[in-house]
């Protein structure tokens, strides 16, 4: 009886003792597992947006225009050597006694002008001024507004240059009126020989029209 007893209670015993461990596992199973990233998976991150830079509009190129109309105290010739062989875009080449450029009709004048006018009124900036034969003799430039105001832009003293053809440049300041035309006087007494003069272009802002 007895040891009847004790094996009733020892089964008893490891029945509970099953079923408390079949409970636990269960709840292990249903616990949530929460695993760490590793230092080499990638974390999901908001996309960047890109960066929107602002549109500029690139610098706007100046007005330019070369001369329709020219007048001259003198002429070698006519049409060679002509104030017209100064209208126009240059169409001499290189260094010499051609043509295809004003030139006075004498060497050792002190006093020789040309005058270009131009098809637009222009706001100017520049006087670009194409000297394809000894160049140096211009002493004064000046600019003729709308008004027919002749003003005085620069002067100088003649003096004969080592860069032939080249491209004499004058800024033009506080010219507020619109200018129609450019004034080239020259004195060649002091190089003694023809300074011939092929285009002066007009660089600056179209003024409006009306």
């Amino acid at each position: 009886m007895r040891k009847s007893g004790w094996l009733l209670i020892s089964i008893l015993m490891m029945t509970t003792l099953a079923c408390s461990t079949l409970s636990r596992s269960g709840e292990q199973e249903q616990t949530p597992v929460i695993e760490s990233l590793s230092a080499t998976e990638d974390v999901p991150t908001e996309q960047s947006k890109p960066t929107v830079l602002a549109e500029t509009e690139p610098p706007s190129e100046p007005d330019v225009q070369w001369g329709a109309i020219a007048y001259a105290s003198t002429e070698y010739g006519n049409p060679d050597w002509s104030a017209g062989q100064a209208t126009g875009a240059p169409d001499t080449s290189e260094c010499g006694d051609y043509t295809t450029a004003w030139a006075a009709s004498g060497s050792n004048s002190p006093d020789d002008w040309l005058e270009v006018h131009y098809a637009k009124p222009m706001f100017a900036e520049e006087i670009r001024i194409y000297e394809t034969y000894n160049p140096g003799s211009i002493v004064k430039v000046e600019v003729i507004t709308v008004v027919a105001d002749y003003i005085t832009v620069w002067e100088g003293d003649p003096e004969a240059s080592g860069e032939c053809p080249r491209v004499f440049s004058v800024p033009v300041e506080g010219i507020e009126a619109p200018i129609t035309g450019v004034r080239l006087t020259l004195d060649q007494s002091v190089i003694g020989d023809w300074n011939e003069i092929d285009a002066v272009q007009l660089v600056g802002t179209f003024a409006p029209e009306g």
